[in-house]
């Protein structure tokens, strides 16, 4: 009796088995609850943040400070250099007005030369424009340097020790075209040629001497300068 219901409790066992299986099929799998994110380790206080190592570069120095060893660019993990959003938008805005003030700066210290030896801006611009491209580090095959590319024995003649220095370069510049300017009764296309050529050859040629790089150079600043001079 005991084993014909203990038989009977087994099928009853298998059929209830049976019928959660069939009530089970079409339903989706049960799924476990997602886990929380692990939280990101905290960043390790020695490690530089994005604007460090963008701040370091910008200034020439890849080497980090207070690092506890000599950290270079070209090691570093970009991901794990990256600071805050906010910290990043905050180092490029900051980049992006240095570079406005240092165009105006530029800008500035034309005009002071301009007024302490009597050149137009335009003028200035214009020559700059054509012997640089506003590039301050520019170094001619013929060995002129800085924005209105003085020659190293004109340099020394003006009292310019840094020709790469923007208002050295700017003031010693705008000083010679000065004197070419009185030297030719005020004629800027024979100034202009003398600014390039040189004075000996300008007086020789009574003129814009017959150089094909020379009357191009005149042809350009001219120019140049009339496109300043009607921008205003």
């Amino acid at each position: 009796m005991i084993e014909s219901i203990q038989g009977a409790m087994f099928r009853i066992e298998e059929i209830t088995k049976r019928i959660d299986e069939i009530g089970a099929i079409g339903k989706p799998p049960s799924i476990k609850p997602l886990q929380p994110p692990q939280a990101k380790e905290a960043q390790n206080p020695n490690q530089p943040t994005f604007s460090q190592v963008l701040s370091e570069y910008v200034n020439g120095n890849t080497a980090q400070p207070g690092a506890g060893k000599e950290l270079y660019l070209n090691d570093l993990n970009v991901d794990e250099v990256v600071g805050t959003y906010q910290d990043s938008a905050k180092m490029l805005q900051s980049l992006y007005q240095n570079a406005k003030q240092d165009k105006g700066d530029v800008n500035s210290i034309i005009t002071e030369a301009s007024q302490a030896f009597g050149v137009d801006e335009s003028l200035i611009k214009a020559v700059i424009k054509q012997e640089s491209q506003y590039n301050p580090n520019a170094v001619s095959h013929a060995g002129a340097q800085g924005l209105m590319q003085l020659m190293p024995q004109t340099a020394e003649i003006l009292g310019v020790t840094d020709p790469f220095d923007v208002r050295q370069n700017i003031f010693g510049g705008t000083n010679y075209l000065s004197d070419m300017l009185t030297r030719y009764n005020g004629n800027i296309v024979k100034a202009l040629a003398a600014y390039n050529a040189g004075p000996n050859r300008v007086d020789a040629a009574g003129g814009v001497p017959n150089i094909e790089e020379t009357k191009d150079y005149v042809n350009k600043v001219m120019n140049f300068y009339y496109e300043y001079k009607n921008s205003k």
